[in-house]
């Protein structure tokens, strides 16, 4: 009788080692990873080309310009599904980008993103109203940082700087956007791009062309000659800040 339940033991005993063993199914549900990490990924570019410091590029009407400093905020980054209301905010969502650090491969690191899926994903160029208003902030918004106003209370949106050339006549622009009133929200769509939902299922990535042609184009183009210097959002703040959030970011990859 001892000989026999001995037996059984050892055969069940084996049976769990193998299937913890060998097998992953075996791991009850709760262990299965309920969050994954994904990086929001940006290729910087200007009139379609790779942006390169000091360069020179030509955009749509026929002006010259280059971009010696092109510093921006991402704020309250999220992914939504609109059938099902299921979403993902990031916490404490507040991005410095320097685009001239790494054009060509600029990464935001988003974690704790749940296994869902999503239908679109929702950012916003500047810093929020709760936290524009005080820069007694850390991380990304740290003053020492270089974004904050020295003349008033509050963050630079973006700050982009260079040179141009439009008809003959040539100098320098300096565009820095704040204030409330600069703040601007996009939504992307993953059917458009993907035909479906992101899948979310494990460590993935989103991936975004940035073109600062943008702020010069749509629905307000620039002449560099009567406007090359914004510091203000009823200086020309408001309009840059119109064409960013139309054409800036392009969603060009999900996965």
């Amino acid at each position: 009788m001892i000989r026999n339940h001995f037996t059984t033991f050892l055969k069940h005993g084996l049976l769990a080692v193998l299937c913890i063993g060998l097998f992953s199914d075996c791991r009850p549900d709760d262990e299965v990873p309920q969050f994954v990490t994904y990086l929001l990924r940006i290729t910087h570019k200007a009139s379609g080309s790779p942006l390169v410091a000091n360069q020179v590029y030509t955009d749509s009407s026929g002006q010259t310009y280059s971009v010696s400093k092109l510093n921006y905020f991402i704020s309250n980054i999220k992914f939504r599904n609109k059938e099902t209301g299921e979403y993902y905010h990031e916490v404490a969502s507040y991005h410095l980008v320097n685009a001239l650090r790494n054009p060509a491969n600029t990464e935001i690191i988003l974690r704790n993103v749940p296994r869902k899926k999503f239908s679109e994903m929702e950012l916003s160029f500047g810093v929020d109203n709760s936290a524009n208003h005080s820069t007694d902030n850390i991380g990304d918004l740290d003053p020492g940082n270089g974004m904050a106003w020295d003349w008033k209370t509050g963050y630079k949106f973006m700050e982009l700087e260079g040179n141009y050339t439009s008809d003959g006549q040539s100098g320098s622009y300096l565009y820095h956007t704040g204030e409330d009133a600069c703040f601007r929200t996009v939504t992307f769509s993953f059917k458009n791009l993907l035909s479906n939902d992101l899948d979310v299922v494990k460590d993935g990535q989103v991936i975004f062309d940035a073109d600062i042609a943008s702020a010069f184009g749509q629905p307000n183009p620039v002449d560099f000659k009567v406007f090359n210097n914004v510091m203000s959002a009823s200086a020309g703040g408001a309009k840059i800040a119109d064409n960013n959030a139309r054409a800036f970011f392009k969603l060009v990859g999900a996965q």
